[in-house]
């Protein structure tokens, strides 16, 4: 029955599924290929057997096509990045986006078209970070779509290995960018304009010319930037502090232009053309679809506005068809096609958190809401943002927690405030740009533009200043993660549905919930290491035994990435500042291991099983060091690969700035 209210929910599911296989594993693309064949000529023949709901033939068929489908997309997705060398190359590009001024350097994006070699191309596949010397004002003034050759040393993006950490490199790819480079201006040959631009680059130069009007109309420093971010997503002018605060405080989803965006700008829209009914209203649904897909140009066509500009594009099509639209199915089709597009897409947090919030929103809101009743209007519309924002937030926490290991207590009361303040901010910046023409108009919207921007900045600062505003350094994994969304789904299921569940089905989820939790910590108690984490520019190695990590590093706070660790593993943690105190001894277990900021230091008597060199002073000789293992901290920096040159025909070297994270498990 569910099938037929949401066939895409049978169409999404074995797809997501297949693309995740492709990522755990990489079978031959042949033997794919020729395995979709065979399950299409079944799906063809089972197609006229009968009717498609009740024929399981098919639906098995479909099922396994599909999965089929995504495995093969997502192997292509992983394939289409080109392999380069790490030499120096002449490469022919594009330039993605606007560049971005660093602290020290400027990042270019740039989309590689060709190699070339003396007056021979060759095809190539990918995009590349350039950092490029801040001094070079040309840069500075390029702009999306123009066409760069230049030459650099492309190096891999790698991960720093520690536990439990963020995939950037993985993150990285799914943007199609597997290499970085640093430049100068002698690397830059030829710069020319292209002969025309492709709709994104327009996007994004219009996008600019926007940010452009606002600075013209009044608005400067941080009103400009939190507006630029709330009305087109253009976060390259906020300060990092800015982006804390908004965290801290719960909000920061309005300033990921997506669903609340469009929206509020597609329901103001519909509403001031209230005027056009009954046959006029096939009118306003098509002025309120143009708009929608104007504003998502005017954001520079980011992925998270056209998610949910084909959402509600779904949705304002089926009332133009005079068809009943289920909004669950609209939100799987939108879905469906984004993936299908981009595969890797799923693995995307802002694809997650979008589309769990709104999914949560159009199961649950509605009874959540009807809990309570309110005559008057304002407590009534209160209740209504309290109700939208309790259940994204119950949508959403399971990710949260999992991928960012906070969660904001007080979002019930800054989204009070922000979101009316946003709905404000979204439509006087839409007015701004409408009447950009009229000095007089656009400078009146600017206003108001301008001050609801500075009350919503000094509402999110405020609130993140509260000692209790959110609570950090709390963390699960992915599996605690499913379960705790399956649990909150049932839970609110049991609450704003009028039907009758089982009475298992809350404590049985509750037990797996449980249970996969303590599955994790005893399978963590019985792994006893050693862990040289890979910190750039600091010491830090840890010895976790059971629950406990005993933590000994070069002071000052705790680095983030051994937060998280102790965060998701759920682990007690003891550290030891080990500034002035080395070398310093160690047993752990039947190894001896020794820390110290040079060779020279160690007593040869002590015959350590382990050596850890926190220094930067040059190694030469290492022929009398009996350690069955050496290992470089990241500290060393820039002199890692001098080392690593000196010292490469001896296996027990390890060197975590090139290495990453060394563990090392104990008996």
């Amino acid at each position: 029955m569910l099938y037929r209210q949401i066939p895409f929910l049978r169409l999404y599911f074995p797809l997501c599924a297949g693309i995740i296989a492709s990522h755990i594993t990489s079978p031959s693309i042949f033997l794919t290929e020729k395995l979709i064949f065979l399950l299409f000529i079944l799906l063809l023949g089972s197609y006229f057997k009968a009717d498609l709901f009740e024929n399981k033939l098919y639906g098995l068929f479909l099922t396994g096509f599909l999965f089929s489908a995504g495995f093969l997309s997502g192997q292509l997705e992983k394939s289409s990045l080109s392999n380069l060398k790490n030499e120096k190359t002449i490469f022919r590009s594009v330039l993605l986006d606007f560049p971005e001024e660093k602290e020290k350097t400027i990042l270019m994006k740039v989309r590689l078209n060709e190699i070339i070699y003396d007056t021979v191309r060759y095809k190539v596949k990918g995009s590349v970070l350039l950092y490029h010397e801040k001094s070079d004002t040309l840069i500075k003034r390029l702009k999306p779509g123009d066409i760069m050759i230049f030459s650099c040393v492309p190096s891999e993006i790698k991960n720093r290995g520690n536990p439990f950490e963020f995939d950037y490199k993985f993150y990285m790819e799914r943007k199609g960018f597997r290499y970085f480079a640093f430049t100068s201006h002698n690397d830059i040959i030829l710069i020319h304009k292209p002969f025309n631009r492709n709709l994104r680059e327009r996007a994004l130069i219009f996008r600019e010319k926007i940010v452009s009007l606002y600075r013209n109309r009044g608005l400067a420093g941080n009103e400009l930037a939190l507006a630029a971010a709330i009305t087109l997503g253009e976060k390259e002018l906020l300060e990092e502090s800015s982006k804390e605060s908004f965290s801290r405080a719960g909000v920061m989803h309005v300033m990921a232009v997506s669903g609340l965006h469009a929206g509020i700008l597609s329901f103001f829209i519909f509403n001031i053309f209230f005027f056009l009914r009954k046959k006029l209203h096939i009118i306003r649904l098509l002025i309120t679809l143009i708009v929608l897909w104007e504003f998502a140009f005017t954001t520079g066509l980011t992925p998270s506005v056209l998610r949910a500009s084909l959402m509600f594009s779904f949705l304002h099509t089926g009332h133009l068809l005079g068809r009943k639209v289920n909004p669950v199915n609209s939100l799987f089709a939108s879905a469906f096609i984004l993936t299908i597009s981009h595969p890797f897409v799923i693995f995307d947090s802002s694809f997650l958190l979008s589309y769990m919030a709104v999914l949560f929103i159009l199961l649950f809101y509605k009874g959540f809401y009807n809990l309570l009743s309110f005559k008057n209007i304002i407590p009534d519309r209160i209740w209504q943002i309290i109700s939208v924002s309790v259940v994204a937030q119950a949508g959403t926490l399971p990710l949260t927690l999992m991928m960012f290991n906070r969660f904001p207590l007080l979002f019930i009361i800054s989204n009070l405030l922000i979101i009316p303040l946003a709905a404000v901010i979204i439509i006087s910046g839409f007015l701004t740009i409408l009447t950009g023409s009229s000095c007089l108009l656009s400078g009146f919207f600017a206003i108001i533009l301008k001050t609801t921007s500075r009350m919503a900045g000094f509402v999110a600062e405020r609130t993140s200043q509260i000692s209790f505003a959110s609570v950090e350094n709390i963390g699960i994994s992915p599996a605690e993660s499913l379960m705790l969304t399956a649990l909150l789904g049932i839970l609110l299921g049991l609450i704003t549905w009028n039907r009758k569940f089982n009475k298992l089905i809350l404590p049985v989820s509750l037990l797996i919930l449980l249970a996969t939790s303590t599955i994790k910590k005893i399978s963590s108690s019985l792994r006893n290491e050693l862990i040289v984490y890979n910190i750039p520019g600091q010491f830090a190695a840890g010895i976790k035994s059971a629950h406990t990590l005993y933590l000994f590093y070069s002071g000052g706070e705790i680095p983030q990435d051994i937060k998280r660790h102790v965060s998701i593993a759920h682990l007690k943690i003891k550290p030891v500042d080990c500034r002035g105190i080395l070398p310093f001894i160690i047993k752990a277990g039947e190894k001896t291991i020794v820390i110290s900021e040079d060779i020279e230091s160690i007593n040869p008597y002590n015959r350590p099983d382990i050596i850890i060199i926190t220094g930067t002073k040059p190694v030469k000789d290492i022929s009398g060091i009996s350690a069955d293992e050496i290992i470089f901290t990241s500290g060393y920096q820039d002199r890692t690969d001098k080392l690593k040159d000196r010292h490469l025909s001896d296996g027990r070297i390890w060197y975590t700035r090139n290495s990453g994270c060394r563990r090392i498990v104990f008996e």
